[in-house]
């Protein structure tokens, strides 16, 4: 059973690698009605700011991604558990990181979508022979959005392992609460950037945050788990309600913290 997360992992980088190969000419062009009203409230007008949305961006998934291992490691000095504990909690983070990118990377290649910067800069019309100067694959990799969901991914981790490992009310919830803002920030500035459409970023976040929550309960967490890696860090209290209201709350304040921002780069 614990060769699975390896399997997962080796097969989210062949995938990685095939999809770079793949033929530069997109399947999909354009944004659907919402896309376009949201490309205008969020998108920077100039390339500096761009870039760095862009940065924070792949800053924040990050640092979201990292978050479940000083989780773990916390809970592991609080208990006075072994090491090998933490070693358990991040091989259970393999499995819905590795499934989380294998299934983006599947869905980037299967649509094709041409990222809302390369349509509007006419790239299509250049990108005849697949060779030119800015005709890679990544310019029709728009959908679905693999920061956000990576992002969310680590946020759903970071949320079932506070509330398997905490249950203290208050502070899972506002542990869960950062983690579902910090990924819904870094997943707006996909949008900020010129990276995404709103589609991409909706898709992609939903696909972490189900994958990760889906499968770290169900395969280590849940008291019937077939795999409870990390078992000697599980609280014998569970508390959802705290935690799934704080998640929320962190989507909502995060979503309106950087729109109210965007006046000051559009």
């Amino acid at each position: 059973m614990k060769t699975t997360p390896l399997l997962f992992t080796a097969l989210a980088c062949v995938t990685a690698s095939a999809a770079s190969e793949a033929q530069p000419r997109p399947r999909w062009i354009g944004g659907l009605a919402m896309d376009h009203d949201a490309s205008r409230a969020l998108r920077a007008t100039d390339a500096p700011t761009r870039r760095v949305a862009d940065t924070v961006s792949w800053v924040v998934v990050g640092g979201l991604m990292a978050a479940p291992v000083a989780v773990a490691a916390s809970a592991t000095v609080e208990r006075s558990a072994p090491v090998t504990a933490t070693g358990e909690a991040l091989i259970a983070l393999a499995i819905p990181y590795a499934s989380t990118a294998l299934l983006g990377f599947a869905a980037k290649y299967a649509f094709a979508r041409e990222r809302p910067y390369a349509t509007r800069e006419g790239l299509l019309r250049r990108c005849v022979r697949g060779d030119e100067r800015g005709c890679d694959w990544d310019r029709n990799g728009s959908f679905p959005s693999l920061h956000s969901a990576l992002g969310f991914a680590a946020a759903g981790a970071l949320c079932v392992q506070t509330l398997r490992f905490g249950s203290q009310g208050a502070g899972d919830a506002i542990g869960c609460g950062l983690a579902t803002m910090s990924a819904t920030v870094g997943a707006t500035l996909r949008m900020v950037a010129d990276k995404h459409y709103v589609t991409d970023v909706i898709v992609g976040s939903l696909l972490g945050l189900g994958i990760s929550t889906a499968l770290s309960w169900a395969v280590h967490f849940a008291p019937s788990a077939p795999l409870p890696l990390g078992a000697a860090l599980y609280s014998d209290r569970i508390e959802p309600l705290p935690v799934v209201l704080g998640g929320v709350v962190g989507v909502f304040v995060g979503a309106m913290g950087v729109t109210a921002l965007s006046a000051q780069w559009r």
